[in-house]
């Protein structure tokens, strides 16, 4: 038994090894300035699109809310009223430049999916990618993967691993 060392692997050769082991993905943490050009992102495609409200989760709805400072009262919403809601809160962001310093995470989430871009993978550190390894790297110890399953980024991702 060897330690594979982590620290040359990057999201996405952790995914793939993850994947392979049939665990789940986790993305890394997204610092102030990816959370900020995500959502710059997302408030520029929104402020030139219409997302169709059957598309509007009451989390979304909840993240515009908190975004624009204005509580929705009266949960749950028919649809006409998550439509108002909606309608209001969109027309606010698309007149005002909020402050995106300090949006978290799930805001960032909602917002990014709401407008169909992808989510940047974020930065995993040392410590966490040792805990994300763990596990397909005991997967890799009881099984014995058909070469012909694995794909060209996870062969990568473990010459990456035993590098």
């Amino acid at each position: 038994d060897n330690e594979p060392t982590v620290d040359a692997l990057d999201f996405s050769s952790i995914a793939s090894l993850r994947t392979l082991a049939g665990l789940p993905i986790t993305r890394g943490r997204l610092d102030i300035e990816e959370r900020s050009r995500a959502m710059e992102d997302a408030i520029k495609w929104l402020r030139s699109n219409d997302p169709r409200i059957e598309d509007v989760e009451i989390t979304t709805l909840a993240a515009f809310a908190n975004l624009a400072g204005i509580p929705i009262l009266g949960m749950p919403l028919s649809m006409e009223e998550k439509r108002e809601v909606f309608t209001d809160l969109l027309n606010w962001i698309r007149k005002n430049d909020p402050d995106l310093r300090d949006v978290d995470e799930s805001t960032v989430n909602a917002f990014v999916n709401l407008a169909g871009l992808p989510l940047p993978q974020g930065r995993i550190p040392t410590e966490d990618k040792k805990k994300l390894m763990v596990g397909p790297v005991n997967w890799l110890r009881r099984n014995r993967p058909q070469a012909e399953n694995v794909d060209g980024p996870t062969v990568q991702a473990l010459r990456n691993l035993t590098a």
